[in-house]
């Protein structure tokens, strides 16, 4: 009896305390009430694109998002700000947090476009590309991730990320070369390979482009969509080929999770413009089937392939 009247005492607290308006912690970001968007705000995400931007970096309190040229943070503070380019920081007005997606006002866009200096799309005449350039002294290190007693992460039905890594960067490959780029690789059989030593190979060979090619994994089985990571601090050259590789993989049917900072070794010691790509998530039973297909993996290679040479064609 006790028990019972102990447990509906605590029931009764906690219906008072979410009547009140007290959330759960679970319902709060940074200190911010979680508040469903309101008319005339819209997604950090949508601001970035519209900005020629794509975020680059998350978590419970901020969002980065960037291009090969700047930078704005925002915080869900007390009061919440945008940093530019660490630098200037400007005020946010009516800052909204629902489903831990941050939600801004639409004007902030006018905002910082002015302090970025960013034209307003569709303001100015389109660029007239270029004529296409001869691709054959271009040269591109592939870099198939894992190999050997090394596996990398797998399926639920076993298939080995290595596996993936080697099939996808083939194809990545085949469609190079016959464009006439030449085409170097770390490994091109089940063979492990220390990532010094592909540092090593990279540093030698001097590409126009490294890009390492991976699959992911999460605890989360519903996580999906590819991630592309250059070093913290990477060069203009970098973060122009993972833009490139972003533009061309976002047409497949796959969500795109942005551009991220990491230090891994075969981004932060090479000296080349180099990429590393998540191609997507073993662990997510729908991309699971999607990363072992033939059809999966010609699509996938196709995007890179077409990213590359983007990037390529611009260089």
């Amino acid at each position: 009896m006790r028990r019972e009247k102990a447990l509906a005492g605590f029931a009764v607290v906690l219906l008072a305390l979410l009547v009140g308006g007290c959330p759960p912690p679970s319902a709060r970001r940074g200190g911010l009430a979680a508040t469903a968007p309101t008319v005339g705000m819209m997604s950090v995400e949508r601001l970035a694109g519209r900005l020629g931007m794509c975020v680059v970096e998350t978590d419970a309190v901020h969002v980065e998002f960037a291009d090969f040229e700047d930078a704005v943070l925002i915080r869900a503070t007390q009061p919440p700000t945008a940093t530019i380019n660490g630098l200037k920081e400007v005020p946010i007005e009516g800052l909204q947090v629902w489903q831990g997606r941050f939600f801004v006002a639409k004007s902030l866009e006018g905002t910082l476009r002015e302090v970025l200096n960013k034209p307003v799309a569709g303001s100015t005449k389109p660029t007239v590309m270029a004529p296409l350039q001869d691709l054959s002294r271009t040269k591109v290190m592939l870099d198939p991730g894992h190999g050997g007693r090394d596996p990398g992460t797998r399926s639920a039905r076993g298939y080995q990320e290595k596996a993936h890594n080697l099939a996808v960067a083939e194809r990545v490959g085949a469609i190079l070369a016959r464009q006439g780029v030449q085409v170097v690789w770390t490994r091109r059989d089940d063979r492990f390979v220390e990532l010094d030593a592909r540092v090593r190979q990279a540093n030698y060979v001097n590409p126009t482009l490294f890009v390492s090619i991976h699959a992911d994994h999460a605890r989360d089985h519903l996580v999906q969509g590819f991630t592309l990571y250059v070093a913290r601090g990477a060069s203009k050259k970098t973060w122009a080929a993972a833009h490139s590789l972003r533009r061309a993989m976002s047409k497949m049917s796959v969500k795109s999770r942005g551009i991220r900072k990491a230090n891994f070794r075969v981004l932060k010691y090479t000296r080349c413009p180099a990429v590393l790509i998540e191609a997507g998530y073993m662990s997510n039973p729908y991309e699971a089937v999607r990363l072992a297909s033939a059809q999966g993996q010609k699509a996938l290679a196709e995007s890179i392939a077409a990213g590359i040479i983007e990037f390529l064609r611009q260089s």
